[in-house]
């Protein structure tokens, strides 16, 4: 059964996002300040990097409140899709603007797999892990994103980072891990899982596969 968020533990995340909006908030009058007035070339670059920073954190806000509406969507097994060239490329690009995540093109062997999550679902769940990766690995770390289909009936997207950094303590409380944490029941209902893999030299996985019915 899929389950509703318990109204107590979103208590902590309510301050963690609002601490989150109001560095969106800043970010955006920053870049405004920048564009006052007639902006030398060395403003628009710095408004260009406020503006980007502002997106990414948009993004992530946006997937975090997803998945704790999870319990009320109807973005689950009902509404799966094949996972077209647009769809990837449209995933791509979010994880891109949110995260900085590289990642190749769309792929051929996935055009007739089927998103049985949800693609808003799937990609609140990415977004939130790789923005999560960003914080802990730092801004110069490279990111990218792997998906393979190791079975007709699977999908796997694999989160990498070249640095290898333990967690913060502080990251429990996070917005991106609460909100994946209160999300985990509602992706078991809908056939998803996912598993960390912290241990390897070098890198830090983040694989999120599915059942997948075939077309």
């Amino acid at each position: 059964m899929v389950q509703e968020p318990d109204p107590i533990a979103l208590i902590p995340l309510a301050a963690v996002l609002e601490h989150d909006a109001n560095n969106l908030i800043g970010k955006l009058y920053a870049a405004a300040d920048w564009l006052g007035g007639d902006p030398a070339a060395s403003a628009l670059d710095e408004a260009r990097l406020a503006l980007a920073d502002a997106v990414g954190v948009a993004h992530g806000l946006q997937a975090i409140f997803h998945l704790q509406a999870l319990g009320n969507s109807h973005d689950g097994a009902a509404s799966s899709q094949l996972f077209t060239r647009d769809e990837q490329s449209r995933l791509l690009s979010r994880l891109a603007e949110s995260a900085s995540v590289q990642a190749k093109g769309p792929k051929e062997s996935l055009l007739d797999a089927r998103i049985t999550i949800g693609s808003q679902t799937l990609a609140a769940v990415l977004i939130s892990a790789a923005r999560l990766l960003r914080r802990r690995c730092g801004a110069k770390a490279l990111i990218q994103l792997d998906m393979e289909r190791p079975s007709p009936r699977s999908v796997q997207f694999i989160l990498r980072s070249d640095v290898d950094r333990a967690p913060d303590a502080r990251e429990s409380q996070r917005p991106e891990v609460l909100a994946l944490a209160l999300a985990s029941a509602n992706l078991k209902a809908m056939g998803a899982s996912w598993t960390d893999i912290s241990e390897r030299a070098g890198s830090w996985c983040l694989t999120l596969s599915w059942r997948n019915e075939s077309r």
